[in-house]
């Protein structure tokens, strides 16, 4: 406190030093002195620490009625130690813009955002939950945030999945993480038959529990078919923003059951466990299939998930898509080299986009044929 104090100009120290008139400290302690507003804060902040309690009791009634622009630049001022961030998130628990001012603060001990982690409700809970740096610093806040009640389903996937990632106790069994983990992950953590053992011991229900938990955030249409008729721009950065918000589980749910647009946006994730799972869609159709294996953002998994499926693979269009799209692997696209026509044999010669091995051996298969 006392860095702050020494922050202030000499004549506005004089209303706060211990030998000042106790008339003088409670005429600043009602709040009534023209100040500027971090002045003012940092004032009645030390006065409801003076000895005087009938002082400090005005200050605290005072820093209470205070507007949070006032108050803001104090709990901002770098010199403010853990102390006076402790003070507010204790005397102003019930104040929302103070507490979210508190936990957006670099300068916030982890103690006092782990004690905030385990009481607050939304949305002040979605600021500590999204703040993985101090999860890692402390891993209390993030282990209070699953004991919350208020905490939701779709956030208790989010930070379960951050901390089997970075290997943060959770107090969580197997039986427990897969009512909130999809399973995929979970197979590559632990052995598969323990997964399959504890996954068969949650409902059956797993995958509705995780789309209701996304209803906090996910529109309706999101799993809709019928909803793709309103394709506006803006809507559409919208849903885009709502799957980057989403955990991996809830990215898996979302590529095995949502509409198309959806489809479309997960099936070029990087990560393969939501893009293959884009093509267990059962609304999935094949015209879908033969633009996704002609799409030079998909990854190799997909690529050879969708060559594993013989429904697709009769499919002619699919086979003359994958081979021109250069993220097929090469064996696959020399294998269905043979399968394809004469006319598509020679576009494939001067497609400069797929490796020279196929572009070569499509050459040479459309010379042979000609003869």
């Amino acid at each position: 406190m006392q860095e702050l104090i020494q922050s202030l100009p000499a004549p506005i120290q004089n209303y706060i030093k211990a030998e000042t008139p106790a008339s003088m400290k409670m005429m600043a302690a009602s709040g009534r002195l023209p100040l500027p507003p971090q002045q003012m804060g940092i004032v009645l902040y030390a006065l409801a620490h003076d000895p005087n309690q009938q002082i400090a009791q005005k200050a605290l009634e005072s820093l209470r009625e205070q507007p949070h622009s006032i108050l803001e630049p104090v709990l901002n001022h770098p010199k403010a130690d853990p102390a006076l961030l402790h003070f507010f998130a204790y005397y102003f628990s019930h104040d929302a813009k103070v507490l979210e001012t508190v936990i957006r603060s670099q300068h916030t001990p982890a103690e006092i955002l782990a004690q905030l982690a385990l009481q607050v409700q939304e949305p002040l809970l979605g600021l500590i939950v999204q703040n993985q740096a101090r999860h890692i610093e402390s891993h209390e806040i993030l282990q209070n945030l699953l004991k919350n009640p208020e905490t939701t389903g779709s956030q208790r996937t989010r930070l379960l999945e951050f901390a089997l990632r970075e290997k943060i106790e959770t107090g969580y069994s197997l039986e427990e993480l897969s009512r909130y983990i999809h399973p995929e992950l979970l197979y590559e953590l632990f052995p598969k038959e323990e997964v399959k053992a504890a996954s068969a011991a949650v409902e059956e229900t797993f995958e509705e529990s995780v789309v209701e938990a996304m209803t906090d955030f996910v529109p309706p249409e999101f799993f809709d078919e019928e909803s793709l008729g309103e394709p506006e721009e803006e809507k559409k950065l919208t849903i885009e923003q709502q799957v980057l918000q989403m955990s991996i589980t809830e990215k898996i749910v979302a590529a095995s059951r949502g509409n198309k647009q959806i489809r479309g946006m997960l099936i070029r994730a990087g990560n393969r466990l939501i893009s293959t799972a884009v093509l267990t869609n059962p609304r999935l159709t094949e015209g879908e299939v033969i633009k996704f294996a002609g799409n030079k953002g998909i990854s190799e998994d997909v690529i050879r998930t969708i060559t594993r499926n013989r429904e697709w693979m009769k499919l002619y269009a699919v086979k003359v898509n994958l081979v021109g799209n250069p993220k097929c692997p090469i064996m696959i696209a020399l294998r269905l080299l043979n399968h394809l026509r004469l006319h598509d044999l020679r576009q494939l010669c001067y497609n400069k986009n797929i490796p020279s091995t196929v572009a070569v051996n499509a050459k040479k298969l459309a010379k042979a044929r000609r003869n």
